[in-house]
């Protein structure tokens, strides 16, 4: 080694111990150390220097995994938290409205004459068709009715779930 060259053997970066000096690399900025290292999880990799000593290069890859992993987790707790059996109760709670009525799951259908209103339900992707209707209030009472029997069952389990009181019109996530 030149006497230039700070050795780096046996020094800690993170979950990294190096071991020796793999290569030396000429470029136009000078020369390039590359680094034999140990990380704590068993795995051996080469490491350039800059990236040890900047902290930019903590480990064989395994840290990064392990974050995303953990942030995996999160996501999918997350998830299971706002959900029962896939349904977001937050959602089935909303009072939100579409485009053609002023209530949710109600919309107008110009192409059908006798019967124009149409009343849906969608839970877990899956739309449910309830019927086409005379009016708007037959197709938001008829809506309704479905939604006790369809939405009820998820708001009761996640009440049981979570001790939470699932009261119409809560607010969506």
């Amino acid at each position: 080694m030149n006497s230039k060259m700070i050795d780096l053997s046996g020094q800690r970066f993170g979950f990294l111990t190096v071991i020796e000096l793999h290569k030396k690399e000429k470029c136009k900025a000078g020369t390039k150390l590359y680094w034999k290292c140990k990380c704590d999880c068993g795995k051996e990799t080469i490491v350039r220097s800059d990236g040890l000593k900047s902290g930019k290069v903590v480990s064989c890859g395994c840290y990064n995994k392990m974050l995303s992993s953990e942030k995996a987790k999160k996501m999918k707790n997350k998830w299971e938290q706002t959900r029962v059996d896939g349904a977001v109760c937050a959602t089935l709670r909303r009072k939100t409205q579409e485009h053609s009525s002023k209530y949710k799951g109600v919309h107008f259908d110009g192409r059908q004459e006798k019967r124009p209103w149409i009343a849906r339900i969608t839970i877990n992707k899956k739309t449910h068709h309830i019927g086409s209707f005379e009016t708007e209030k037959q197709a938001y009472d008829a809506r309704k009715e479905a939604e006790k029997v369809l939405h009820d069952p998820y708001l009761e389990k996640e009440k049981a779930l979570k001790g939470v009181v699932c009261s119409q019109g809560g607010d969506a996530l």
